[in-house]
């Protein structure tokens, strides 16, 4: 027979709980009953537990741009920026959806939809945001799946 340990207490996974948060959020958006409200919220959680997922600072932005939230969607856009990878073609997009989010009407501005693949042929920021997330759950379960 082997031993038997019972574990009393919490597991504290914030990486893989601000992925679900993210998901649930998206859904919100684009799932079969929208929400905008519930979507905003859910990825307010997700940026709570892991404020490096600039992604998700961008699904904020485009929200708060959408209900023509000057300051809260300048901040998400920037917050996104602070955040963003070392790659030209995203921080470029998003300085300048920080400057037209400053000066424009926001009625007349877009939302930022996968500013680094804006006319090629790779998959999209949404399977890298996904991939991110991904990578991020598996180096935190790694010690715990270990043995």
């Amino acid at each position: 027979m082997g031993n038997l340990f019972i574990f009393r207490g919490t597991l504290n996974l914030p990486g893989q709980a601000a992925s679900e948060f993210y998901w649930r959020g998206i859904n919100r958006i684009y799932g079969r009953n929208p929400n905008d409200a519930e979507a905003e919220e859910a990825f307010r959680r997700s940026v709570e537990l892991d404020p490096t997922a600039y992604f998700v600072h961008i699904q904020l932005g485009n929200l708060y741009l959408k209900s023509r939230s000057r300051e809260k969607c300048v901040r998400a856009y920037s917050e996104a920026l602070k955040y963003a990878p070392e790659d030209r073609a995203i921080r470029s997009a998003l300085q300048n959806q920080i400057e037209r989010v400053s000066r424009d009407d926001l009625a007349e501005v877009s939302p930022l939809r996968d500013p680094p693949y804006a006319g090629s042929t790779a998959c999209g920021s949404m399977w890298t945001a996904l991939m991110e997330v991904c990578l991020r759950c598996c180096r935190m379960l790694r010690p715990i799946c270990a043995d």
